[in-house]
């Protein structure tokens, strides 16, 4: 998995303000609630501490956000996600043609063939 956008610390603050650190994720987790894509996920890069990913974390879930950490030790990094209910996801999808860079939407044999009738 190739993220588009990689967040690291230095865009979020030093590692010894944490109050810093959670208002600038919580202005960057604004932006991307208000943005119109629900294809691309929120890629924070293994720069940041166990303490900052935790803090990440709960930023999150109190964004009602999924979140959820990768790798193991020093790789280790966070990905923050929008959740999205399963049908207005594929509705979402099928308005951008059927197919984004993260979704494909298949339609089931059966239902093609009854719509070719």
């Amino acid at each position: 998995m190739r993220p588009k956008r990689h967040v690291n610390r230095a865009g979020l603050g030093s590692a010894q303000d944490v109050r810093m650190l959670r208002r600038a994720s919580q202005s960057l987790m604004q932006r991307y609630i208000a943005s119109d894509t629900f294809d691309l996920d929120l890629v924070f890069t293994s720069d940041f501490t166990k303490p900052e990913r935790a803090t990440l974390h709960q930023c999150a879930q109190k964004m009602g956000l999924a979140s959820r950490s990768y790798g193991e030790g020093e790789d280790r990094f966070l990905v923050v996600k929008k959740k999205l209910d399963p049908f207005s996801l594929v509705r979402a999808i099928v308005e951008k043609g059927g197919k984004t860079p993260k979704y494909e939407v298949f339609i089931p044999a059966t239902l093609a063939r009854s719509n070719r009738l």
